[in-house]
């Protein structure tokens, strides 16, 4: 038998607005990779693919649009898969989202349904 946590696709996705960002210690990309590292190994999850938008905004959900992460969602959609076998981790949610909470919410739900 295949052990699910093994057998879940796994993405870890760090984001920062501005290229000056990227450093930051309270937010930047090496924290971010930090706090997503940590969560994986206390949660027996294998280190998952990295998908980095450095220089990305998403405060109009610009990251779905243009970056990275909108090109593996847009990939994914096209991909049959089991519910719960492709994971995205964000080290923190407005990673994922700085738009209106509306939006933002809307957004989530659609990548919940892919």
């Amino acid at each position: 038998m295949l052990d699910p946590i093994k057998t879940v696709k796994i993405y870890s996705v760090l984001r920062v607005s501005t290229a000056e960002q990227a450093d930051d210690d309270k937010s930047g990309l090496p924290t971010q990779r930090a706090v997503i590292t940590k969560w994986l190994k206390r949660n027996g999850y294998p280190q998952g693919v990295e998908v980095v938008d450095a220089g990305v905004s998403a405060r109009n959900l610009a990251q779905f649009e243009y970056g990275k992460l909108g090109k593996l969602l847009q990939k994914l959609e096209k991909q049959t898969f089991e519910p719960s076998t492709v994971m995205l981790v964000f080290a923190f949610s407005d990673r994922f989202s700085r738009a209106d909470p509306t939006k933002g919410l809307q957004k989530f739900l659609e990548v919940l349904n892919l």
